[in-house]
């Protein structure tokens, strides 16, 4: 078994409690001025909110804020509803923006290469032994596909190989 397969394994055994959710995004949100990927059910909670006339709380902004009236008559027109379901494709690592639980995504060929940039630069600080290190790494290792992405894997593991086994 070659040290990548070695560091697979043990990520695999490592992030056994770590369970997915659906990636879902909010269908119809009034004028579009809305994105982020959710679990189910803080996806459903950002809907109702919005059917109760408010913005969803978001990082920035600690309140929901009101709807405008263009707003209020888009929902009106077209009502926001829990979409998605499925695996996307991903921008940045596939967490809820509101709970932080991982999600369903599979990554763009440009956030596998940043990602491992990122673990390369901290090798020395990871602690892999920890559910949710563990799978950002595997979920990154999962789409190495590109030869700019394949060498960057090739350093990565021989910067961990004396601290892996």
């Amino acid at each position: 078994m070659n040290l990548l397969d070695k560091l697979i394994q043990s990520l695999n055994k490592t992030t056994e409690s770590i369970q997915p959710q659906p990636d879902c995004w909010i269908g119809n949100y009034p004028n579009d001025t809305h994105y982020g990927d959710f679990c189910r059910s803080c996806c459903q909670k950002h809907v109702d909110t919005l059917l109760s006339g408010f913005h969803p709380a978001t990082e920035d902004d600690v309140k929901s804020t009101p709807l405008d009236k263009s707003e209020l008559q888009a929902i009106q027109d077209n009502p926001p509803f829990v979409d998605g379901g499925w695996g996307s494709e991903n921008d940045r690592l596939p967490i809820c923006i509101t709970c932080g639980c991982w999600i369903t995504s599979v990554l763009t060929d440009s956030t596998v290469i940043s990602e491992l940039e990122h673990y390369i630069q901290n090798a020395n600080s990871l602690d892999l032994s920890q559910p949710n290190q563990a799978y950002g790494l595997l979920i990154v290792l999962d789409g190495v596909y590109s030869e700019e992405s394949i060498a960057l894997q090739n350093t990565l593991l021989e910067k961990l190989k004396f601290s892996l086994f």
